[in-house]
Formats: C-alpha cells, sequence, structure tokens
C-alpha cells in the first residue's frame, strides 16, 4: 500500500489539515489549543488540524508540536 501525507493550508482561516492515512476518523479528539487530532479504530493518528498557525513558526515545527501534544495526551 502507498500512503502519501497530505497537507492543505487554509489562507482564509490561517490553518492546516494534515492527513496522514484516508481513513474514516473514529475519534476527534482536542489535544491542545488549536491542535485537533482524528484517530483510526485502533487510536492510530490519521489527520491532524492546527488552527490559527502562528507566523513565527515552520510547518515543520508545527507539525513536531502537534505530534508532542497527541504523544502527551
Amino acid at each position: 500500500m502507498n500512503k502519501k501525507m497530505k497537507i492543505n493550508y487554509f489562507k482564509s482561516t490561517n490553518s492546516i489539515s494534515i492527513k496522514f492515512e484516508e481513513k474514516a476518523s473514529f475519534d476527534t479528539r482536542e489535544i491542545s489549543n488549536d491542535i485537533i487530532a482524528d484517530f483510526d479504530e485502533q487510536g492510530k493518528i490519521i489527520a491532524l488540524e492546527i488552527l490559527a498557525l502562528p507566523k513565527d513558526k515552520s510547518i515543520n515545527s508545527l507539525i513536531a508540536i502537534g505530534f508532542n501534544e497527541v504523544l502527551q495526551s
């Protein structure tokens, strides 16, 4: 199976959506202010949504912040 990560930026809301797998979400949790995670039935993260992106951070650092929040929740 070929998995490709998809990242979408929404200028109107200054947010990004990161999909790791094209699956239906089984559970959605707000894991911190402005970070929402979707999980599959096995509890594996399949998507992150980062709202209100800070202008002083790179996309890579925001993805790392999102993963750290998931691991700590």
